[in-house]
């Protein structure tokens, strides 16, 4: 069963991978060099390289020393040797061989005189707060970027002060520096934020990515005034134009050193010059200060900042930057075009619908395609947040100090998160797993009142399929993937590598490099340098950053120095480097931020490095800059129109054609689709819709360009007709202009005779008063009153709302028999959805009572008004009166309000003596009858002569009939309504239904 499983697995991976190839745009990843490194070793030296994520799967490669080859045959398999005769004084040259052709020099090293690359740093002067407390700077977190398109990594270096504080903290802050480096010690710049960025692990998230697609790197973080940019100089752009750079917007007092108020930004910095580019407003701002969690605290949790890289078109990397995760959540997507910040999305929990992720939120987070679509999600902990901005799911598990992003459990379509979570609740498990993509949770330890601050989930074990888990309550660790508890041994929870040449997991934390050996841990390495982040003890940088697949470790020595350490281990698995896979080359982007995350694969390594999936990517270099777009426009046939903007009517035919007619295009909104250049569209209906066009050129460069479609709707009316006058009518039927049909009329159902419920006004879409909500049981009834002017088969509509997922059907009686026509009343998705459900009624000439009748414990659905359209029937209340009129003996003027069971004159008269009864036209005698004797019936309303021979009572027992249902069952002769000519008479009620409350 487990072979099958598996095999399931692949085979929805394998097709995954093919609809993505085929139908998601190719992912703009930065060029690289082969990353060759050289190290001395015992007996030589050891040189590894990177295959590309786009490389042929069959190719080869020559190592050179100076020029001589060092291997015998092309090396067909991994890439890595040990070079016997390599010398600290060798240098090394590494070619990729295409169909035995052998291309240029993919790039050089000299050799390492040990396993890592020192680099020499110019540190920031210290400095002494307002309060006298002095401070010293060390190296902080990293990242890395290629600034000049070299294909080469730089390195991106946060130098935090001495004084660095957690948000809980008050206390003055030195400032923060970010200078950029180049691999031989270059310094390229220096940005200093300012004493308005206070230093510590939740403020400065930067992130550094080749944003617009030029083949270069930029770098993006928060601001405020009195920052300066790589050249020197003050923020200058957009909101801080106008900056007084001089004002110190620092508390003091009991709570120095927080900054509460003040202009907040966002700035885009030059990665190769540290040149301000662009600033823009930071959003979401601060206010209220108070909203971010505990309410008593405006300094703490509003200063709490994350920040990733996401593909969120699919295609270009964008940026998210985020405020708040312990309350209320707020995140913000920007694009970078070259010249220009613009914002792509807001998210924020207080908006209406939202609610959900507010609490939802990590002191870290991560992104990655988790729903299939080709366009990366932000994952939040126990929330998560759609490519487009939109809320997806939050488990409700709330807040946490690390989680893990991967796929974790590989016999199982999909990726999963891994999370510790901070709240303590006796039913909150404190460890657990979820679906990445719905937030179903998959594995979680027993429950424990703990806050978890670490945890881990990583391919340790080779023994068992998937990933490992735990954390400090664990009680050792479990492999999630077949829920085995692998050993009570609790391994070290702060990062991941890969360091050897097997394809687990091995185990960094305090400088050492460990890996599980089946009953404990073994040291593989213990590297030179300093861990960074306090009790979180992670490394300025881990990430493939040289060489083969496996990864770099980057420590610090506390002042002035980086050591870049390499593995020397050979391997036998060749794998296109890491940073080409697509979440984790996300995960270095955002592993800077708060409370550091090692980074994981989108896939599952341990089946085997030939099995790794083809990353759908394209390669931007320098040299290949994107070719702006050149809108075309063309309405009905007319003259071509040069511009973004469209004006058209409905029924237009639009055809979008923009320019230049060669390279490879793809559209997405208002209906466009596929890899056409033209566009054909015709515009059905009114409104304003986007059309995004995705150009790439011949090198590999993308641009966009979006046209916005403004369509004048025709009026219509809800036939289709233009300028049409029919309209829906009460029962939602359309009706009038030329349907051809009559309105419906309609009987709200508050006004029925009896129900078993109760009359609410919770959900939103009725009409009346209200809503009847029966019980929820069986036998709930609801009961109505319908007068008909004839004998005659009518079609009912009944308005109801099902918001459950089963069916309530309902059984129908009319006048106390049961019929056929059971109704279902199917679910309607949701109780503000009302639908109209028709049943069929033979109704008897007269007064006929209806009754409805639940058959499930279910009970009725919701129900609003009954429609119909027969002209001749009326809806009455279901009391049953007695009228009493005095008769005088001669002739007396009379008229009945009630309608009687039977309203022929002999069953109504049997007890009195009349001789004769007269209408207009018509006649009735007692005795004597003759062919003139046309009058049988009395009507309620309508005026009659008796002539009696005795005085005497009339007494009629029936449904009092109001003066609204009178009309249509007058037939000619006196009108008369209330007994005009008599006393008013007292009507006795004889029996009243009962309403449930």
């Amino acid at each position: 069963m487990k072979n099958y499983i598996q095999t399931k697995a692949v085979l929805f991976t394998v097709l995954l991978l093919i609809a993505s190839i085929q139908i998601f745009g190719q992912r703009q990843m930065e060029y690289l060099d082969r990353g060759l490194v050289a190290v001395k070793v015992t007996n030589g030296v050891f040189l590894s390289w990177r295959v590309l994520g786009n490389d042929p799967k069959d190719m080869a490669f020559n190592i050179y020393r100076g020029t001589t080859k060092v291997n015998a045959n092309p090396i067909t398999g991994a890439t890595n040797l040990t070079d016997a005769s390599g010398t600290t004084g060798s240098t090394y040259t590494v070619r990729p061989i295409i169909n035995g052709v052998e291309q240029a020099v993919g790039g050089s090293a000299a050799v390492w005189g040990q396993q890592y690359l020192s680099l020499q740093l110019q540190r920031p002067a210290g400095g002494t707060t307002p309060d006298g407390v002095a401070y010293t700077y060390a190296p902080n977190d990293c990242s890395v970027g290629d600034v000049d398109g070299d294909g080469q990594y730089e390195i991106f270096l946060k130098w935090d002060p001495s004084n660095a504080k957690d948000n809980s903290q008050q206390g003055y802050t030195g400032n923060v520096f970010i200078d950029c480096y180049k691999l031989n010690g270059t310094r390229l710049w220096r940005v200093d934020l300012g004493i308005n960025i206070r230093a510590g692990a939740h403020y400065t998230q930067f992130l550094v990515q080749d944003f617009n697609g030029d083949g270069k790197a930029e770098m993006a973080c928060k601001t405020a005034p009195g920052a300066k940019d790589g050249k020197g100089v003050y923020l200058s752009k957009g909101p801080a134009a106008n900056d007084d750079n001089t004002e110190d917007y620092r508390t003091d007092g009991s709570w120095a050193g927080f900054i509460s108020t003040g202009p907040e930004y966002l700035t885009m910095f030059s990665g190769l010059t540290g040149e301000e580019l662009a600033t823009e407003s930071y959003i979401v701002n601060r206010e209220p200060a108070n909203g971010w969690g505990k309410t008593s605290e405006t300094t703490n949790r509003v200063d709490r900042f994350l920040a990733c890289v996401a593909y969120l078109d699919g295609k270009k990397p964008s940026m998210v930057f985020q405020r708040g995760y312990y309350g209320r959540m707020t995140l913000t997507a920007w694009d970078w075009n070259g010249t220009k910040l613009s914002q792509r999305w807001l998210f924020d929990s207080n908006t209406a619908g939202n609610g959900a992720a507010a609490s939802q939120g990590n002191h870290n987070l991560s992104c990655g395609d988790v729903d299939g679509d080709g366009f990366d999600e932000i994952l939040q902990g126990a929330s998560a947040i759609d490519h487009n901005g939109k809320f997806m799911y939050a488990t409700g598990l709330g807040h946490g100090d690390a989680m893990h992003f991967s796929d974790l459990m590989p016999d199982r379509p999909g990726l999963e998160v891994m999370c510790v979570h901070e709240e303590k609740h006796l039913a909150w498990p404190s460890t657990e797993v979820h679906d990445a993509r719905t937030g179903e949770i998959l594995w979680k330890s027993l429950v424990d009142d703990k806050d978890v601050g670490r945890g881990m989930s990583a391919d340790i074990s080779a023994a068992h399929r998937g990933f490992e888990v735990w954390s400090g309550v664990t009680g050792g660790f479990h492999n999630i993937a077949s829920n085995t508890k692998v050993s009570t041994f609790i391994p070290s929870t702060n990062f991941r590598v890969y360091w050897d040449g097997d394809l687990q997991d091995e185990l960094f934390e305090s400088s050492i490099v460990e890996k599980w050996n089946g009953n404990g841990m073994t040291t593989l390495a213990t590297l030179l340098g300093n861990t960074c982040n306090d009790t979180k003890k992670t490394p300025n940088l881990s990430a493939d950053i040289l060489g083969d697949w496996r990864e770099e470790v980057i420590l610090h020595d506390g002042a002035s120095k980086l050591y870049i350490h390499t593995t020397t281990i050979s391997t036998t698995h060749k794998l296109y480097t890491l940073m080409h896979d697509p979440v984790y080359r996300n995960a270095v982007a955002w592993q800077n931020a708060a409370y550091n995350q090692p980074p994981h694969l989108g896939f599952f390594l341990g089946d085997g490095a030939e099995k790794a999936p083809v990353p759908n990517i394209t390669i931007i270099s320098s040299t290949c800059q994107a070719t702006p777009i050149n809108p075309y426009f063309q309405i009905n046939g007319g003259a071509w129109v040069n511009s973004t903007t469209i004006q058209a009517t409905e029924g237009d035919v639009l055809i979008l054609g923009p320019q230049p007619a060669d390279g490879t295009w793809s559209w997405s909104g208002a209906g466009t689709s596929g890899t056409n250049r033209e566009q054909t569209l015709t515009l059905n209906t009114g409104g304003t819709f986007d059309a995004v066009a995705s150009y790439t050129n011949g090198c590999g460069a993308t641009s966009l360009l979006t046209f916005n479609i403004q369509v004048t709707a025709i009026p219509r009316d809800c036939s289709g007709a233009v300028n049409g006058t029919a309209y829906l009518d009460n029962c939602g039927t359309c009706v009038g202009g030329n349907t051809g049909k009559m309105p419906c009329l309609s009987f709200e159902a508050e006004e029925a005779c009896s129900f078993v419920g109760v009359l609410e006004t919770t959900h939103a879409g009725f009409s009346g008063s209200g809503y009847v909500n029966s019980n929820n049981e069986l036998n709930t009834s609801l009961k109505i009153g319908i007068v008909s002017q004839t004998t005659q088969n009518i079609d009912l509509l009944i308005k109801y709302a099902n918001g459950g997922t089963e069916n309530r059907p309902s059984s129908v009686s009319i006048n106390g028999t049961l019929t056929s026509n059971n109704i279902s009343f199917a679910p309607t998705n949701a109780w503000t959805t009302w639908i109209n459900a028709p049943v069929s009624l033979a109704l008897k000439e007269g007064y006929n009572e209806i009754v409805f009748t639940a058959t499930t414990a279910g009970g009725l659905p919701n129900i609003d008004l009954f429609g119909y359209s027969s002209p001749n029937i009326a809806f009455s209340d279901c009391n049953i009166v007695q009228q009493s009129i005095s008769l005088t003996s001669g002739w007396n003027l009379i008229s009945i309000n009630v309608l009687p069971q039977s309203t022929a004159i002999a069953t109504i008269f049997a007890a009195l003596d009349v001789a004769e009864i007269k209408t207009m036209n018509a006649y009735w005698k007692k005795v004597n009858l003759d062919f003139l004797n046309t009058l049988q019936t009395i009507e309620p309303g309508n005026g009659y002569l008796v002539n009696m021979n005795t005085a005497g009572t009339l007494s009629v027992t029936g449904v009092p009939v109001e003066a609204r249902l009178i009309a249509p069952l007058q037939s000619a002769g006196w009108h008369l309504i209330g007994c005009p000519f008599q006393t008013p008479t007292h009507f006795p009620i004889i029996s009243t239904p009962q309403i449930a409350s």
